[in-house]
């Protein structure tokens, strides 16, 4: 009717070890999104929450601001108005080959681009992400500054829970 399963004797014990692994990035992981946060609070100063930058897009002239509304919208338009193609992109911008062609797959597979298109796609957003390191970089600064502070108190968080485990 029923048949029961054989008991297991002799177990070896599993060693009990911490699954958590805890690393913080340094800034320069991060330093194409920071750029494309700047991007993106200049192209629609909706678009997240009111920060330090807020003050130095204030001084940009309504050319300026329309010239990166103009090519930020562009961009979207191939990355097909997918806000997370755009951020793939910066997330790989500077990094090694290995990283591009993961996101090039990655764009082809899941986001529906040709690979004509996401190569075209990566390049003109590295482009464009370089020029805004260079025309605003008091403000890519302000967020690499703010990133700084941020990884550090992560760091202290995370050494702290690693003592208590």
């Amino acid at each position: 009717m029923f048949e029961s399963k054989p008991k297991i004797e002799n177990k070896p014990e599993i060693e009990k070890q911490s699954q958590l692994k805890f690393e913080v990035a340094p800034v320069e992981a991060v330093k194409g999104l920071n750029e494309l946060t700047v991007l993106r609070r200049i192209a629609d100063s909706s678009w997240g929450k009111k920060s330090d930058i807020d003050k130095e897009i204030d001084n940009l002239s309504k050319d300026e601001m329309d010239e990166i509304k103009n090519i930020f919208n562009n961009l979207m338009a191939i990355a097909k108005s997918n806000e997370e193609s755009f951020e793939l992109a910066a997330v790989t911008k500077g990094k090694p080959a290995e990283a591009r062609e993961g996101a090039l797959k990655y764009l082809i597979r899941y986001k529906g681009f040709k690979k004509e298109e996401a190569e075209e796609f990566l390049q003109r957003s590295s482009d464009l992400l370089d020029e805004a390191s260079q025309q605003y970089p008091k403000m890519i600064e302000i967020l690499n500054e703010k990133t700084e502070l941020d990884r550090q108190e992560k760091e202290r968080a995370s050494e702290q829970i690693k003592k208590n485990l």
